[in-house]
């Protein structure tokens, strides 16, 4: 008896597993024009050796702080890299953009802290998820698959940009 209940139990988790996998990949996909993106992001962010780094002066961010990091290079595109510091969480903005300062890609990766940094045997969490810009705005998770919820896309939109938007006006980037 302990058998076959052992049987339904790996035969329903099996059919379970596989059930929600296709329920990821009808919620989209990689489209067609996302590979060449992040892989271009990708190729840029593993071979940081061939730009110039600068770090920007303070800018004042809520919590802990920040820092941001720019690396120019000759290639047709701009990195820049943004974090920002709180006790019990971090975000990091990694940023894909061309020599006019426009969106390609963006990278946002959260770590979430159980408790304050300080504390002994915290532990930590991290969500990653990017925004394709070209040629048209979308959103994909953790493991590159599309989303197309738009509230979701709308709100990370904005958040990243208007970050963005708040380095710039605070530094001499766009000159």
């Amino acid at each position: 008896m302990k058998y076959h209940l052992l049987c339904c139990f790996f035969i329903t988790l099996a059919s379970c597993t596989e059930s929600r996998s296709t329920a990821n990949k009808e919620q989209g996909g990689i489209p067609d024009n996302a590979p060449d993106t992040f892989s271009e992001f990708e190729k840029a962010w593993t071979n940081l050796e061939h730009y110039t780094k600068d770090t920007l002066k303070t800018i004042e961010f809520p919590g802990e702080g920040g820092e941001v990091i720019v690396y120019h290079s000759q290639a047709e595109h701009l990195l820049m890299q943004v974090f920002i510091y709180g006790t019990t969480g971090k975000i990091n903005y990694f940023y894909l953009l061309d020599k006019k300062l426009n969106h390609k890609l963006t990278k946002i990766v959260r770590y979430y802290y159980d408790r304050p940094f300080t504390e002994t045997n915290m532990q930590i969490d991290s969500t990653i998820n990017y925004i394709n810009y070209l040629p048209g705005i979308s959103y994909f998770d953790s493991n590159r698959i599309l989303i197309k919820d738009t509230s979701i896309t709308s709100a990370l939109k904005t958040e990243s940009e208007s970050l963005f938007k708040d380095i710039i006006s605070k530094t001499d980037l766009h000159k």
